[in-house]
């Protein structure tokens, strides 16, 4: 199964209508019945270009406790063209570009009809669900997501993340993606890799407002009869100030 299929078409939609186990809960028989009885619920967190070794020399404290909850792989495999439009579309859709049709950052040739984004296959399904989208780079909001119950293109990752906190906190969301840019744009300025001190520095920004997120969705009053599943993951690498090549640099990413 490639990764596009792994990440949605199996993972979120079977937790969402089966109420699959989330990954803090313990395995034994006791919790699966109580992970089942509870309600359903997904949060995708969609990091813009960051490269898993530069993921692993960050402090991440935030992402460090999801991942030694759950489970991390540092080896999975973005398409061939390693740029915005067509990854974030493979993994919001669970198809490649040869499907649904994106391969620039343009989003032409986009069939949205035969191969909608998960919020929209979700809300198909139960149109009684809420789904959230709120996305740094605005295209995603346009073009890549367009229709969810509520959506916005903050314009830096710290005003994700009070939208994010403020839907958490007041409204009572079922799926939510969320997409931080600010390490992509840290990339380009300075350089992707462990040896750029900006680069670090920006995945640790983020990993900040993650916690932040984490936080507001574990203060829900109705945090006990939920049953969140976390996902975060990333679009491309990159080498340099750039991205796009068919190269492991490129398309190594995390999940």
């Amino acid at each position: 199964m490639g990764y596009p299929e792994m990440i949605l078409s199996r993972l979120t939609l079977l937790t969402l209508l089966a109420g699959a186990c989330s990954p803090t809960e313990d395995s034994s028989a006791q919790d699966v019945d109580s992970s089942a009885s509870r309600v359903p619920k997904v949060l995708l967190i969609g990091i813009d270009g960051v490269r898993p070794d530069s993921l692993a020399a960050a402090e991440t404290p935030n992402l460090d406790r999801l991942s030694r909850a759950g489970a991390i792989n540092s080896q999975a495999q973005t398409c061939a063209h390693t740029v915005s439009g067509p990854s974030w579309m493979s993994i919001l859709t669970g198809v490649w570009p040869n499907k649904h049709g994106v391969n620039d950052n343009t989003f032409e040739g986009i069939d949205s009809a035969n191969f909608p984004h998960f919020l929209a296959r979700a809300e198909s399904i139960r149109a009684d669900l809420r789904t959230v989208s709120i996305t740094q780079w605005s295209p995603l909001m346009d073009k890549a997501v367009p229709g969810a119950d509520f959506s916005s293109a903050p314009d830096s990752g710290a005003a994700v993340t009070i939208a994010a906190v403020d839907e958490l906190s007041n409204n009572n969301p079922d799926l939510v993606f969320l997409h931080f840019d600010g390490a992509d744009h840290a990339g380009h300025a300075s350089g992707y890799g462990p040896e750029f001190p900006e680069y670090i520095e920006s995945i640790e920004n983020v990993d900040g407002e993650i916690g932040k997120v984490v936080a507001a969705l574990n203060a829900r009053a109705t945090i006990t009869e939920e049953n969140w599943l976390i996902l975060v993951t990333t679009d491309h690498g990159g080498t340099g100030t750039s991205h796009g090549q068919d190269i492991p640099l490129h398309r190594t990413v995390f999940l």
